[in-house]
């Protein structure tokens, strides 16, 4: 187990008789700034999710015989994973096995409102800011999560972009047989994984007489509109970074 000496105002740290590290010998030696990686405007994005809906109905009768029905539908984000892969965007000197990576983003593409809220950058805009092992969360919300990272394999600095969403548990009861003459509630549409996508915006609501036997069911004449088209939820974002590349410390023997 490793202890602690202050020796002539140094701080060291010994395993018995072996000299671990001590202040005269910095954790990381960081390479001169002809070897740093400077990625200036440097533009990375998001893709859109799959999404799917949920379709909702309900009929009214009066006491005078007169029918009225009702339809909403809305956009969900299905439970998904992307992966942009690692791209190499520089080298560096052979030996080096740390780096230090800086910089700042703006946002050239914002998604489109979650539930009528607008997604914020989880940085702040323009401003430099240190990205603790290469990893950022830039966007985080009930429904994503979007990421980067910066990686040091072999000599070669590399990139990647990640995004993920949630399968929602908290839905309505799912009622698949809208065809039915007596049907009422909610539907989903989609595909695979429709009935767990997390609601995310409204795209219409109907409601009024239903005329000469025309109903806002399900595939009905007056039916609630069913495309998605409308919603846009990629992002994109310009980076400007600054990699150092170091050598981390190799443990020292006594006298170093």
């Amino acid at each position: 187990m490793g202890r602690v000496f202050s020796e002539d105002g140094d701080i060291l740290v010994r395993d018995g008789s072996r000299r671990v590290w001590d202040t005269n010998y910095p954790p990381v030696n960081w390479m001169p700034a002809s070897a740093w990686i400077t990625l200036s405007n440097y533009d990375f994005s998001y893709p859109d999710f799959s999404k799917g809906g949920g379709y909702g109905y309900e009929r009214f009768t009066n006491p005078f015989g007169f029918d009225s029905d009702a339809c909403v539908t809305c956009v969900t984000i299905l439970p998904q994973s992307w992966d942009s892969g690692w791209v190499t965007v520089g080298t560096v000197p052979t030996g080096c096995n740390a780096i230090d990576v800086r910089g700042s983003i703006v946002r050239t593409k914002a998604p489109d409102d979650l539930l009528g809220i607008t997604v914020p950058m989880n940085v702040p805009s323009g401003k430099e800011v240190s990205f603790p092992g290469g990893w950022c969360r830039i966007e985080r919300e009930f429904s994503w999560s979007r990421t980067f990272e910066f990686r040091l394999n072999g000599t070669a600095i590399q990139f990647r972009r990640r995004q993920s969403t949630r399968a929602s548990t908290n839905n309505p009861p799912w009622k698949q047989n809208w065809s039915d003459s007596f049907y009422f509630g909610w539907s989903h549409f989609g595909g695979t994984g429709a009935a767990e996508g997390a609601l995310a915006g409204i795209i219409q609501q109907s409601a009024g007489a239903m005329g000469s036997g025309a109903s806002r069911k399900r595939g009905g004449p007056l039916a609630c509109s069913m495309s998605t088209a409308g919603f846009d939820f990629s992002s994109a974002y310009r980076g400007n970074f600054t990699i150092r590349p170091g050598e981390l410390c190799r443990e020292m023997g006594d006298g170093v």
